[in-house]
């Protein structure tokens, strides 16, 4: 049985309704300005964590990789022209991984 077809099932037979509420996400409920904040509070603690977990210059690079990120996440943009931000925050992710790896490695 597909998805529609299963959906189908539950709106018909079962009486479901579906909830759009429950699948919006937490920066979809704040909004565009608040959520653009929520996405600097989070590099911001990520950057604080690798700090003062005892690396410090991680830190800055941390907050160095996230600047194109942090800059989408602040211009006018909406919808889908920010999928470039999700393409960013993951080039800073993998960045900082593999940094934090190889500090991890270099140092033990």
């Amino acid at each position: 049985m597909s998805r529609s077809e299963r959906l189908r099932f539950l709106y018909t037979y079962l009486g479901a309704q579906p909830n759009r509420d429950a699948v919006r996400t937490l920066a979809a409920r704040l909004g565009r300005e608040r959520g653009s904040w929520l996405y600097a509070v989070c590099v911001a603690g990520a950057a604080l964590g690798v700090a003062l977990g005892g690396e410090p210059l991680v830190g800055l690079v941390v907050v160095a990789a996230y600047v194109p990120a942090l800059r989408l996440a602040f211009s006018p943009r909406a919808g889908r022209d920010l999928i470039a931000l999700l393409v960013a925050s993951a080039r800073a992710q993998l960045a900082v991984g593999v940094l934090l790896v190889v500090v991890f490695f270099a140092t033990r």
